[in-house]
């Protein structure tokens, strides 16, 4: 499970460094990874109660 978290913020943050070269593209971009995060967090969560 950590090692999983520890990859996808690696890549998370090659994605927003790769883009960094466009504020407008990078702010949009990372807001949708960030949500797109969250909402996996949600799920997983989800499923480890039930």
């Amino acid at each position: 499970m950590l090692r999983i978290k520890r990859s996808v913020s690696a890549g998370y943050r090659q994605v927003c460094s790769l883009i960094s070269y466009n504020q407008v593209q990078l702010t949009s971009n990372c807001f949708l990874v960030n949500s797109e995060l969250i909402s996996f967090g949600y799920i997983t969560r989800r499923k480890k109660t039930s």
